[in-house]
């Protein structure tokens, strides 16, 4: 009996550790295609004076009730993921608008908002009618307001408002949003728990060595989101950016799985801006002056998606007049899967780090970009639309 337990028990081991083993190799591969990825990189010229930093959007302190992370931890960890701005959303409550961190910390600018919950069906982000909330300067005593009248005291301090977690949001129909998370990390990973399993395999046997690697595997193409965004960007300007939630507060089989720099770098929101500062943030993020990448995978900065007609015509996030002659420019830092989708649908498709193409018809236009890794497509780039009026 003893004999056949030890037995069992070689067994076993023999079998995870070769497990662990082939775990070891698939992370290794990753990390080799995405350094090759990452040595490929080109420099793109900029377009029409405007200067490519990538930021953060959806950051929590110990501000809020989940989060111990100091200021700064943050700030560290916005250096290491290379970082030029970071945006703040506290848990809404009166001590941000009294001690919240904003200004510049050691060359980062730290931008002030809130997130407003109204209510959560369960204990994950993707159940929540949430509100990103930036650019207001005075608490909005929320807990008795409709998101309508939310939205509105929002408005009326002259702030954006975005909707996080789209999954859970109830409230499409109000008036005066700005625009929604299109990728959200907690959602993402919460999102199929079927992978659970794995995920803790992977915690165990491989984030010591391959953190980057591990943290990459939750990342799916949110397929659902994308098709909400491109039904409203047809009714009217409507900004994409990418939440990064980040609270440096889970842990598992011991580890830290989820420390700032990991956030800051799986996912960040690019800003087009002629002048970083505050006014120029915000005003980038209202208008979708910005795009959502990846950089994890490689960095996106300078990835270019522009109009012109023999001229400049404007960026992502412009609405430009159809015209005779007109033309949509895409370049890419790395060659790639392009994708150019009108309204919803892709329109062409090339593997390749530019594209030029003659715009005949009015309509939402936006841009994604993959790259291979492992043998299959990775979501790398989601531009913000440029929108061709017929009138």
């Amino acid at each position: 009996m003893r004999r056949n337990v030890v037995r069992a028990t070689v067994v076993l081991t023999t079998a995870l550790l070769a497990i662990g083993c082939s775990s070891h190799s698939h992370w290794q591969r990753q990390k080799d295609e995405i350094t090759g990825l990452q040595q490929s990189r080109r420099a793109i010229p900029s377009v029409g004076g405007y200067r490519d930093f990538p930021g953060v959007v959806h950051v929590h302190s110990l501000l809020s009730h989940d989060s111990k992370g100091t200021m700064d931890e943050i700030i560290e960890g916005a250096k290491q993921a290379g970082l030029a701005f970071v945006v703040m959303t506290d848990h809404h409550n009166p001590r941000i608008y009294r001690q919240a961190f904003e200004g510049w910390f050691d060359g980062i600018l730290v931008i002030r908002g809130s997130e407003i919950i109204k209510s959560c069906d369960g204990r994950t982000g993707d159940t929540c009618n949430s509100l990103l909330v930036l650019g207001i300067k005075d608490y909005i005593d929320h807990k008795t307001l409709t998101m309508q009248q939310i939205i509105g005291a929002v408005k009326r301090q002259g702030g954006l408002a975005f909707v996080a977690h789209p999954k859970g949001f109830r409230d499409w129909d109000a008036p005066g949003l700005d625009g929604m998370e299109i990728y959200d990390i907690l959602d993402d990973a919460v999102d199929h728990p079927w992978r659970f399993p794995k995920y803790f395999f992977d915690i165990e046997y491989s984030f010591r060595s391959y953190p980057e690697q591990v943290f990459l595997s939750i990342v799916d193409r949110p397929d659902e989101n994308l098709k909400k965004w491109d039904e409203l960007s047809q009714q009217k300007r409507w900004v994409g950016l990418a939440g990064n939630d980040a609270h440096q507060n889970i842990r598992v089989l011991g580890r830290r799985i989820d420390p700032y720099r990991l956030s800051f770098r799986l996912v960040r929101t690019h800003i087009l801006v002629k002048e970083l500062n505050e006014t120029e943030v915000l005003h980038a993020l209202a208008v979708g002056h910005a795009y959502v990448a990846f950089d994890l995978i490689s960095d996106a900065t300078g990835f270019g998606f522009w109009a012109e007609d023999g001229a400049f015509e404007g960026i992502q996030g412009d609405e430009i007049k159809l015209k005779q002659g007109l033309k949509l420019k895409i370049e890419s830092p790395v060659a790639g899967w392009i994708e150019l989708i009108r309204n919803g649908t892709v329109i062409r498709t090339a593997e390749a780090s530019s594209l030029t193409l003659p715009v005949e018809e009015a309509g939402a236009y936006r841009v994604q970009v993959s790259l291979k890794i492992g043998g299959r497509w990775q979501p790398w780039i989601f531009s913000n639309p440029i929108y061709v009026r017929a009138d």
